[in-house]
């Protein structure tokens, strides 16, 4: 299959998810392989994922371009590593509201979090006259986020 570029000069203006908490679902893990960092000033070669969100809210849909109506998406990426010290686990263990024993660690497998749902947080940083979204939290669902009395099923991250 042949992939297609937009031509830049019919770019469209790319308009970040807006700060705040934001009922997101997981849809996508991306295995990005080894990529080459730098950790406290040394290189490093490390396995990274990226996980990636839908946003579930009406102000946080495309507006205009071929995705207008389309749920807005964020992702982070992450060393695929469980050790304590781990952003992944840290991210996992608020996700959840419930630390990983060390069996539930042996059987993790990411692609168990497409389709969970959670709260993101998203704050803006501006640079080069650009404005970028950050996901700087993520957390379990409230079981009544909109204060109507409508309970929500949720499923946890296992």
């Amino acid at each position: 299959m042949a992939f297609r570029f937009p031509n830049p000069s019919q770019g469209e203006d790319f308009k970040p998810v807006p700060e705040g908490t934001w009922l997101a679902v997981c849809y996508g893990i991306v295995d990005l392989g080894t990529q080459r960092t730098t950790f406290k000033g040394d290189p490093k070669d490390v396995h990274q994922i990226r996980i990636m969100w839908e946003i579930h809210d009406e102000e946080c849909v495309m507006q205009d371009g071929p995705k207008k109506g389309q749920p807005m998406m964020i992702g982070q990426v992450y060393t695929l590593s469980m050790s304590e010290k781990a952003n992944l686990r840290k991210m996992l263990e608020a996700w959840r509201l419930k630390k990983y024993t060390d069996a539930e660690i042996a059987n993790f497998n990411p692609r168990n979090l497409i389709g969970q749902p959670c709260l993101i947080g998203v704050t803006h940083t501006e640079k080069n006259d650009k404005v970028y979204a950050n996901l700087v939290s993520e957390a379990k669902q409230g079981n009544d986020r909109a204060g109507d009395g409508q309970r929500t099923a949720l499923r946890r991250p296992r």
